[in-house]
């Protein structure tokens, strides 16, 4: 006899669809997952599109449970300022010395005011060296190393188009230059939108019976039109070293700082753009511009660096502008949750003017700014400036060549001894061409000064030859500055030289800044670049870096990006060396590789990128991702920007020509008939092969398979094997034995 079920041991009054007591519960939960009335397992709710955790529009300046905390935020951020008033005053004589400003800090205060600019050129010297290792004269900056042993080489092209786009190489100039004079080297990081205004010829459109009429008609003329596109694109900027903060002065990376302060001198016209991108209500605006004024960063707080910059140029600016403080930092959002990263923005100077917060705009949720020290002091973030060692050197020298330069003056001008009872007309002593003295020639007499201008010069000259060193030159990277002949072995020497110290400064700021540039670039790449206006833009290079997308958990586990400037710079021996490795790994015997297989296609793809860059080595070594056919669709995108699009074998050619058809009316620049004609010859190929495949003759016959078709000859005279052997004495000779298999006339 059956038990019921709800008198069983363990579903005493149990709900069916939960587990019974006693047993464990489903991993992530106490319940079974849920079902619908038939007993399936229902569906997961889907998330609603409309919904989205990465919220950065929202503003939270007003929220009651945060006044207290940006308060303090605000506070720091002043009192930081106040605190840096010594490392900024330093970093303004820092200034002073390499543009050659006489201070206060001249102890000789003569006629002469001249400014010998060692300094600057020591600094020159310095930036030159510098940027020439960090960018090669091939193009190619960025190398990817994957972990699935893929090269994504299309978005390593992507990565170099964009630097170009930055101007990377002029602006990278000017962070060294600001790194070795104050110390610090710094760039913000933004992705930028970029509105393109231009007019084209719109063809009129017509049904088709207007089509049909239109052909009996005089055709109306294109119409031009207004085009506005927009596009975006990653960028960097340089950033002042007197314009930034980071909270505490004590860690070693940005990543690790409580606060990251960045201050903006802006304008009013900067105001309303940023109003019209959203960033600021109309209230907030109002505030803003009611705070424009030509005193700007002279509270003793912070530095105007980009107006003083200008300023050092020749260049006046009497504008209105207003002091904002940009802060990154961790706040709880929404009341009651984790911290997380943020955006704020403050007006200052003076009380704490809250004008938007808003969640980190990126995904990564980092301050979007790289900052490394040009010379590391351990404990502190900021980093040691170059010409606070050689500062006194260069007032020293100023000092000597004032002197000697007034000393040179009364060299020059002679001072005549006369007497006067003798020479009466005394006064008419004129040191002109051609000038007659009435004078007694035995009682005039010139008096030489002494030259202490030869010894100006000298003490000028040790001064220049001690600050050189100081700052890590020598006779190779300032090639004005060697004297007398120098052998060939003392040059290797010297370069040699200047080659090691260039590598620790140069590669520890690929490590800190440029490094992480790179990954700052894709990230921005992969969360805001629109792929279909990629592809519009690029063609067959954004099709191919659309392909190479990946998750965003996988970025930093499978691609590893390494700014490789100076790899390339002293990649031509290592070339050669890699050449000749590849023919000793291609002379190994298989036998002796321990089972393992030689592959020489990474080892070509990076010759070729190195020597050509990757934009060009895709096209010679082409990968067969890079082979397959591409969407009709997508070839007509591409061929309505006048982008070259290459016909693939693997493409269904009719197919192709029915979906270019459509554009082919409206073709200005002749891409698609181009396109077009090529497909139709890749037809008339693929038709031509098949029918010489269909009445290919049989092999051997003579006169193919039918008439008028050709064959294929018989096989010619084949190579026969050795004679037999001869046989014993009186034998039958093999051409006259009887063969047993020919029939027999049975009367014989």
């Amino acid at each position: 006899m059956g038990v019921p079920a709800d008198q069983m041991p363990g579903m005493m009054g149990e709900d069916p669809m939960q587990p019974p007591t006693g047993m464990p519960a489903l991993p992530g939960g106490d319940q079974f997952p849920p079902m619908d009335e038939e007993g399936m397992q229902a569906p997961r709710a889907e998330p609603d599109p409309e919904e989205d955790e990465h919220d950065t529009d929202t503003d939270y300046r007003d929220a009651e449970h945060l006044q207290e905390k940006l308060t303090k935020v605000y506070e720091r951020i002043v009192k930081g300022w106040q605190d840096r008033k010594e490392h900024l005053d330093g970093c303004k004589r820092y200034w002073d010395c390499y543009n050659g400003i006489l201070n206060e800090n001249q102890a000789y205060s003569g006629e002469s005011r001249i400014y010998d600019p060692i300094v600057h050129d020591a600094i020159e010297a310095l930036t030159q060296r510098d940027t020439a290792m960090l960018f090669p004269e091939n193009g190619r900056y960025t190398d990817c190393t994957a972990e699935t042993g893929s090269n994504p080489r299309a978005t390593m092209a992507l990565m170099d188009h964009y630097l170009d786009r930055c101007q990377a190489q002029v602006q990278m100039s000017g962070v060294l230059r600001a790194g070795h004079i104050t110390g610090q080297r710094n760039i913000g990081v933004e992705w930028k939108l970029e509105k393109f205004h231009r007019v084209e010829l719109q063809p009129p459109k017509f049904s088709f019976i207007q089509k049909v009429i239109s052909i009996f008609s005089k055709r109306e003329k294109p119409t031009p039109q207004k085009v506005t596109e927009e596009r975006g694109r990653p960028n960097f900027y340089p950033i002042a070293t007197e314009q930034l903060m980071v909270l505490p002065v004590t860690v070693d990376r940005i990543e690790d700082a409580d606060i990251v302060s960045e201050s903006i001198i802006a304008s009013e016209d900067w105001i309303d753009n940023e109003v019209r991108n959203g960033l600021f209500d109309e209230d907030v605006a109002e505030m803003l511009k009611e705070k424009l004024t030509k005193a700007v960063g002279k509270d003793g707080n912070n530095v105007a660096a980009g107006k003083e910059r200008a300023e050092e140029a020749g260049v006046k600016d009497g504008g209105k502008y207003v002091l904002i403080y940009r802060a990154w930092a961790l706040l709880d959002l929404e009341d009651g949750d984790d911290p997380e990263p943020a955006m704020i923005y403050y007006a200052g100077p003076g009380e704490a003017n809250i004008a938007c917060v808003r969640r980190n705009p990126y995904w990564c949720g980092k301050p979007p700014i790289l900052s490394s020290p040009d010379r590391k002091v351990p404990g502190s973030f900021w980093g040691h400036s170059r010409v606070d060692a050689v500062e006194n050197l260069q007032y020293m020298a100023n000092d000597a060549l004032n002197e000697g330069m007034d000393s040179a003056k009364r060299t020059l001008m002679q001072i005549i001894l006369a007497d006067p009872e003798k020479n009466p007309r005394y006064g008419s002593f004129v040191q002109a061409p051609g000038a007659v003295w009435e004078a007694d020639p035995n009682s005039v007499q010139p008096i030489t000064m002494t030259p202490l201008y030869q010894h100006a010069l000298e003490i000028v000259d040790w001064c220049k030859s001690q600050i050189m060193e100081s700052m890590g030159l020598n006779a190779a990277m300032v090639p004005s500055s060697r004297s007398g002949k120098v052998s060939q072995a003392q040059v290797a020497q010297e370069q040699q030289i200047a080659l090691m110290q260039v590598n620790d400064d140069v590669t520890r700021f690929e490590r800190e800044v440029l490094d992480p540039l790179l990954e700052w670039f894709y990230e921005m790449d992969q969360q805001f670049r629109d792929e279909d206006a990629t592809i519009r833009v690029f063609g067959d290079l954004g099709r191919s870096a659309k392909m190479e997308k990946i998750p965003a958990e996988q970025r930093h586990e499978r691609y590893f990006f390494r700014w490789i400037g100076t790899k390339a710079f002293q990649g031509a021996q290592k070339l050669q060396q890699k050449i000749a490795m590849m023919n000793v790994f291609r002379g190994i015997p298989p036998q002796q590789m321990g089972g393992r297989v030689l592959d020489i296609g990474p080892i070509l793809d990076q010759m070729a990128e190195e020597t050509f860059g990757p934009v060009t080595a895709r096209q010679i070594l082409k990968d067969p991702t890079e082979m397959l056919t591409v969407p009709p669709d997508d070839e007509n995108e591409m061929l309505e920007n006048s982008l070259p699009v290459t016909v693939h074998p693997l493409d269904n050619d009719v197919q192709h020509l029915q979906v270019h058809s459509r554009i082919a009316q409206n073709d200005p620049t002749g891409v698609v008939a181009v396109h077009i004609q090529a497909h139709q010859n890749q037809l008339q190929m693929k038709n031509m092969q098949r029918m010489a495949a269909k009445n290919q003759g049989a092999p051997g016959v003579p006169g193919g398979a039918g008439r008028g078709v050709p064959g294929t000859p018989r096989p010619g005279g084949q190579a026969q094997g050795p004679h037999s052997p001869a046989g014993p004495a009186g034998g039958i000779h093999p051409d006259q034995m009887a063969d047993v298999s020919a029939p027999r006339n049975p009367g014989q």
